[in-house]
């Protein structure tokens, strides 16, 4: 058996990536995958573009009340009656500038940009994580795992608890991944020259 001292952080980290490129996404899946999120994502603008009109014509209704107000100001008979007028514009140009915060917040977001990270870390795992920097390598680690992948010295990486997106697939496939799973350590770290695993 493989002496566990002589499991450099260089070694594990190969056969970490070797996991990761055994669980990337199929290209067409990918492809598949896309499409629907595109799908989905246009009835989600239409929708909120349906929103944003109608907030706007709200605010063009409100507006002319407050136009309407602001031609009856000089008519008032009293100071009081003025006092109302402008407590009125007053509250109508806030519910003008809430609108326009809401509409600001309904702008459509940059799908393709999003999506596009999103597909290359699902068909790159493994050139997407060693291209990653610093903790972005354990951000993406856990946008892939739910749990730390278990190492034996003598199996490698044993079965990966993964996230949605990559169960999905094996799902689809009607693959059972079927590895032992032992005790051990997560993936080493750049900074270790070696790792002590238990079998």
């Amino acid at each position: 058996m493989a002496n566990p001292k002589n499991i450099t952080a260089s070694t594990m980290e190969d056969n970490y990536v070797d996991m990761l490129n055994e669980i990337r996404i199929e290209p067409q899946m990918l492809d598949m995958a896309k499409k629907i999120v595109t799908m989905i994502w246009q009835q989600n603008v239409d929708n909120l573009n349906k929103g944003k009109r109608a907030d706007e014509s709200e605010i063009k209704a409100i507006e002319r009340q407050i136009d309407e107000y602001i031609n009856l100001i000089p008519s008032a008979k009293s100071e009081s009656i003025r006092t109302r007028y402008e407590a009125k514009i007053e509250e109508l140009d806030q519910k003008v500038k809430e609108l326009g915060k809401t509409i600001e917040i309904k702008n459509e977001p940059n799908l393709e940009e999003a999506l596009n990270l999103t597909l290359r870390l699902l068909g790159t795992p493994g050139e997407t994580w060693r291209n990653a920097v610093g903790e972005h390598k354990t951000m993406v680690h856990n946008m892939i795992f739910t749990e730390n992948p278990k190492y034996s010295v003598k199996t490698g990486f044993g079965t990966p608890s993964l996230s949605l997106p990559f169960t999905i697939k094996h799902y689809a496939y009607g693959t059972n991944l079927e590895l032992v799973e032992v005790a051990g350590l997560a993936p080493a770290s750049k900074t270790a020259d070696s790792a002590v695993l238990h079998a």
